[in-house]
């Protein structure tokens, strides 16, 4: 949404339905939550079902078979390379995966959808924007 200030009149609406046309596709709404916000709560779960997290990793080659995934992984800092092996991979590489690429996967549809920078801070904003319901300002 764009708005003259945050109390101020509303400008224009980029998203107007989150949902409107997804009940085709999905038995589930979408929502707009940030990746510092998403991220604590994969992690937790993740760890409780037994996954084993490594941060600051880069994984350097795979081979799957019938019994699972064996991955070369090294460690961005150290440089220490470990091999590991899982029953299944999850390629949570982002938009330009090497995972994809080593699968060679293509990618298709609209590309870039915005340049954008994120800002985050902490304010009791309330006052000003009343009852509506925001996840980002323009």
């Amino acid at each position: 949404m764009a708005v003259e200030t945050l109390a101020g009149k509303e400008l224009d609406w980029f998203v107007a339905n989150l949902n409107e046309g997804i009940r085709d596709f999905s038995p589930t709404e979408r929502i707009f939550i940030s990746q510092s916000m998403l991220e604590p709560l994969l992690k937790a779960r993740s760890r409780q079902l037994g996954a084993v997290l490594r941060f600051g990793t880069d994984m350097t080659s795979f081979e799957q078979d019938e019994d699972g995934v064996t991955a070369t992984i090294k460690n961005r800092d150290t440089g220490q390379e470990d091999t590991v092996h899982a029953r299944y991979m999850v390629a949570a590489d982002g938009a330009h995966s090497r995972i994809r690429e080593l699968l060679g996967i293509g990618v298709s549809g609209r590309g870039v959808f915005s340049n954008s920078v994120t800002i985050y801070f902490q304010g009791n904003v309330a006052p000003l924007i009343g009852e509506r319901n925001w996840t980002s300002f323009t």
